[in-house]
């Protein structure tokens, strides 16, 4: 039995040419099955940012918002989107945007970290495992606008 609750798949970035751009801003983790998955985070930025979190096979997108230090939330006003367990394994996709004033929603520059094992994957070898992201608006190149936190917790040792 694999103790591996996750493997990052791939990220993909707006872009770097000093703006925000068209393709984008994302994180795909594939989640083993039997696994709670969890999405938290906060905003410190002045823009609106958004994180869309999808499952793959499943229809439904799920939503977190924020600006100006305040927790993500959804539109029912709860502070975390919770899946799972499935019983077979999903890939779990992060989609990164932010709303500069008098615009819509447009991917943010850039999310970190960039591959699996950084120091923004914290595991619990069989147990638990969660990655914190950081993405940037492209505003100011803080690398804080929005910090997603995906945290994966085993049904079973």
């Amino acid at each position: 039995m694999s103790t591996s609750l996750a493997t990052f798949v791939r990220k993909v970035s707006a872009g770097h040419d000093g703006g925000i751009q068209p393709r984008p801003c994302q994180v795909t983790v594939q989640v083993a099955r039997n696994t709670f998955i969890s999405v938290t985070g906060t905003s410190t930025a002045e823009w609106v940012q958004r994180v869309k979190v999808t499952v793959e096979g499943d229809s439904a997108t799920y939503t977190l918002t924020a600006n100006k230090g305040q927790p993500l939330k959804t539109d029912k006003n709860v502070e975390a989107v919770t899946l799972g367990p499935y019983t077979t394994p999903k890939n779990i996709t992060l989609d990164f945007s932010a709303k500069p004033p008098g615009s819509d929603f447009k991917p943010a520059y850039d999310v970190r970290p960039e591959t699996e094992g950084s120091s923004n994957q914290l595991t619990v070898q069989g147990i638990a495992t969660a990655y914190v992201f950081h993405s940037e608006d492209g505003g100011d190149r803080d690398y804080h606008d929005t910090t997603a936190i995906l945290s994966l917790v085993a049904t079973t040792k």
